[in-house]
């Protein structure tokens, strides 16, 4: 490994409740873009235009499927056998060619991973022999122990003491050889006593002649918290997991709750896989959800909605939108993927997502959140009302950073808002946007599609004031108390950008719009289909202007498409995403929310032809005339 040194969320981000679903998702997408299966000797690509990831990578990546088999529970058995085969096919399996110890750390950590998921103990035979190779070379009595980063001997680096504590480990517990384990007690003793600040939790990277190099980085934070919740070490792990959480977060480090922006293209742009992996199955081996799952939900979410619709690729910075038409390398995608395998989906069925229209409902009541009066005056008053649909009773969401936001109202244009940035129990009201923190609320899921909304400024709930289900009573803010009505439900109202959605033709009886046998590759026609809750069968809307959406397929990747520009009445397919008019659709609401969808280019409606209620009945443009089989549903998955 050669080593590199090294806010604003995307208009259709999602501020937290991935779902295991969207796990696959990602990793498919991953695979569908980078996997060659070569006869089974498969490997990763090195970007999306071909070659092979180099060999520690290649091994990381590797690490990334077997992340995915462990949470589906081995589904990607078989393929981890194919990677491993073809690393060793395109590497040799002696590798003491490889002057970097630690590249021989990470491949030996794939292959004893491989084994466990797969029982081949040629695996295992060939990370035994390996590591045994590496620690002879690298380890001596220089700087009072340790591993030599290469066969140079100019540091001892975390990037090799942690990973190797890690393999050693490993082999103790797959052989039974209690050899092992004395190794990696005293590589992970040596690591403690040398780079590790015990009043920070801070991992330094390296000692040499020079002295220590103080950089911190999210790879050597998790292999020693992996290391260390493997030996027994949890006050030091947890030392190093809370360092990296509170020190190392945030667009440059030092506060934040997203991982640092390692910028793609480099060899730190999957350092975040390593980080987020390690210290997950700490969290999940000491049952540390409240202290660690919330901020690593945090991140995973962050990851899975800046993806870009085209492939449904994300990117290492997690904190800006995943651009479009770039040839990524594998390396620059793999910390997003992991990031959604090993941290435990939300499990909620309410996302609330960026620049999408929310009716608020508080528990207690069912009653929604209202610029009373309809008023959309500065210093309107906020209350609660029965639902009647109207604008005063809508509000859009903009996302400011992790999991806050802001709430507009749809008739005001104004903003939610404390007066006087005050800290006392006072009515909530309109007030013109300026995102201050005032107007910034933390919205924190309790259980049931539930939330907590807190105040940015002040730390305190909206909350309806005396416990009243009855209209017209004042939406204050005051301390959490977890009661009912301090917990809002977000109700859609309207298409939102990012989000995943099942279309249903309105005459169908809720059959689905889907691909012809569930077919990925360009060309692929549209039909409606019985529901099956495939990925065939879910579309990702994407906002290209004022009420215009592309529709993606989850399983292609590939956009709905009027084939070359027709504005013939002609059969839609799907086809790589360019965001043209061919591919666009203008949606206006018909009534009881369904929806009009019309081609941007031709100006026809997205129709199931001949009204037919049949599975595979063709999906069709054609000029609107208000018909059932015109009108569409749009169902969040």
């Amino acid at each position: 490994m050669t080593a590199v040194a090294g806010l604003l969320i995307g208009g259709s981000s999602s501020a937290w409740a991935f779902t295991a679903a969207n796990a696959d998702t990602a990793m498919n997408s991953f695979n569908n873009a980078y996997y060659v299966a070569n006869g089974g000797n498969g490997y990763f690509k090195n970007d999306q235009n071909g070659g092979i990831s180099y060999f520690w990578t290649q091994a990381e990546l590797i690490e990334a499927v077997e992340d995915a088999n462990d949470r589906t529970g081995g589904t990607y058995s078989s393929m981890i056998t194919s990677l491993l085969n073809g690393f060793s096919v395109n590497n040799g399996t002696s590798w003491s060619w490889n002057m970097y110890n630690d590249d021989i750390c990470w491949a030996c950590i794939a292959y004893l991973r491989g084994y466990q998921a797969t029982g081949n103990t040629t695996f295992r035979t060939i990370a035994k022999s390996n590591f045994d190779m590496m620690y002879a070379r690298a380890w001596d009595n220089t700087f009072g122990g340790g591993l030599w980063w290469t066969t140079e001997k100019g540091g001892k680096n975390a990037c090799v003491n942690g990973p190797a504590a890690i393999v050693a480990y490993l082999l103790y517990t797959t052989l039974g050889d209690s050899s092992y384990l004395t190794k990696a007690q005293n590589i992970f003793n040596w690591q403690k006593a040398t780079l590790f600040n015990a009043s920070t939790g801070a991992i330094y990277d390296y000692i040499a002649t020079g002295g220590v190099g103080t950089w911190s980085s999210t790879y050597n934070q998790g292999t020693f918290v992996g290391a260390a919740n493997y030996l027994g070490d949890v006050a030091s792990a947890t030392l190093a997991a809370n360092f990296t959480k509170n020190s190392m977060s945030g667009p440059n480090g030092g506060g934040g709750i997203i991982m640092p922006q390692y910028g793609a293209g480099g060899n730190n742009s999957g350092f975040n896989s390593i980080g987020i992996r390690w210290i997950a199955k700490f969290m999940k081996d000491r049952n540390l959800q409240s202290s660690y799952l919330g901020w690593l939900q945090s991140n995973a979410n962050a990851a899975w909605t800046v993806r870009r619709g085209q492939d449904n690729l994300s990117w290492c910075q997690w904190l800006e939108q995943t651009p479009s038409l770039t040839n990524f390398y594998s390396w620059d995608c793999v910390s997003s993927v992991v990031a959604l395998q090993v941290v435990p989906a939300d499990g909620t069925t309410t996302r609330l997502y960026s620049g999408g229209t929310y009716g608020l409902m508080a528990r207690h009541s069912g009653k929604y959140l209202d610029a009373w009066m309809a008023g959309t005056a500065n210093g309107t008053l906020l209350a609660q009302g029965t639902w009647n649909g109207g604008a005063n009773q809508k509000w859009v969401a903009k996302n400011v950073g992790g999991n806050q936001f802001t709430f507009t109202g749809l008739a005001s244009g104004r903003a939610v808002d404390v007066a006087g940035w005050s800290t006392a129990d006072i009515q909530l009201q309109l007030w013109d946007y300026f995102g201050n923190q005032a107007q910034s609320w933390t919205v924190t899921p309790t259980d049931g599609g539930y939330f907590q909304v807190l105040n940015v400024n002040s730390g305190k709930a909206m909350d309806v004031n005396g416990n009243s289900t009855a209209d017209g009573a004042g939406v204050y803010q005051h301390a959490w108390s977890g009661a009912t009505n301090q917990q809002w439900a977000f109700k859609d109202q309207g298409i939102t950008s990012g989000k995943t959605y099942r279309l249903i033709p309105r005459h169908s009886g809720g059959k689905a719009l889907d691909t012809q046998s569930a077919g990925t590759a360009n060309g692929t026609k549209l039909v409606s289909n019985t529901w099956s809750g495939g990925n065939s069968q879910k579309w990702v809307a994407n906002s290209v202007g004022t009420n215009q959406y592309t529709l993606t397929g989850v399983a292609s990747g590939r956009a709905i498409d009027v084939n070359a520009f027709s504005t013939a009445d002609i059969q839609l397919q799907i086809w790589d995403y360019f965001g043209n008019a061919a591919q666009s659709w203008t949606a206006t609401s018909t009534d009881s929310n369904y929806y009009r969808l019309l081609n941007v280019n031709s100006g026809k409606a997205m129709e199931v032809y001949g009204i037919s209620t049949a599975d595979g009945a063709a999906v069709y443009q054609h000029g609107w005339n208000g018909g059932d089989n015109q009108q569409w549903l749009f169902q969040a998955q």
